[in-house]
């Protein structure tokens, strides 16, 4: 059985960073400043093979290959600041290759997080590291 190894920023609830409701107008500010530019940050979607983000199945998620490639989407001490504040953390799934999609740009996947299983926890510290 071939797995991936997925590392995933979310809160005890599974929810991602940029879909928290929760947070603050200016948390949000602060997270999306660093992922404006799409062809630095491309959107999961398209970046994973989907035409329309309403072809994705309800529960697909986003995640990166590696701790480094992570640190990519959450660059800046003022960022990892936020997450902290709402307490986030950093996931590390295995999946089996079969759920995983794997994006043009190598810098994220997507799979079901009903697939995964956590094997290990990590501070959102981790991203400054």
């Amino acid at each position: 059985m071939d797995t991936y190894t997925i590392y995933r920023v979310e809160d005890s609830k599974g929810n991602g960073p940029f879909t928290k409701i929760s947070q603050t107008e200016q948390q949000r500010n602060i997270l999306l400043h660093h992922v404006a530019d799409y062809t630095v940050h491309p959107l999961a979607p398209h970046d994973c093979g989907y035409r329309n983000a309403s072809d994705i199945p309800f529960c697909m998620v986003c995640g990166c290959e590696s701790l480094d490639i992570l640190k990519h989407w959450f660059p800046t001490p003022d960022v990892i600041t936020v997450l902290e504040e709402l307490e986030m953390k950093i996931n590390v799934y295995v999946v089996e290759s079969s759920d995983v999609r794997v994006s043009k740009s190598g810098l994220q996947v997507m799979f079901s997080s009903n697939d995964g299983v956590i094997v290990d926890e990590l501070p959102i510290s981790a991203l400054a590291a």
